[in-house]
């Protein structure tokens, strides 16, 4: 999967009603990935599903390629492992980090690090 894609599906699995189909939407042009990024650290958390529950990591999960959004870092950024995106995002928060196969996604609000969520997107 590329980044657009695997992106989506990680939106459509914790974000709620027409703030997935609005996020989905704006990441197809470059200003709405610049306005996406920031939305992570101011509304994204408010937007996502209240029954979404997180999940230990699989052992697997840290040696996948993987894909990061983040203001600090970019859109789609690809990254060769899982443990070296969580690595580089580790001191930061409002990111993502999604699986290239799209199976794992992560995210860590603004100044909420306790309350990072980990799902199993498909």
């Amino acid at each position: 999967m590329n980044e657009i894609e695997a992106i989506k599906f990680f939106i459509k699995r914790v974000v709620s009603g027409k703030k997935s189909q609005r996020y989905c939407s704006i990441i197809e042009t470059k200003k709405g990935k610049y306005k996406f990024l920031s939305e992570l650290s101011h509304g994204f958390q408010n937007s996502l599903k209240t029954d979404l529950q997180s999940i230990q990591s699989d052992k697997g999960l840290w040696s996948k390629p993987c894909y990061i959004y983040s203001s600090n870092n970019g859109f789609g950024i690809f990254i060769e492992t899982f443990l070296q995106a969580y690595d580089l995002l580790s001191s930061d928060d409002g990111w993502i980090i999604v699986s290239q196969d799209a199976k794992y996604g992560f995210y860590r609000p603004e100044a909420d690090w306790d309350n990072e969520i980990r799902v199993l997107i498909q």
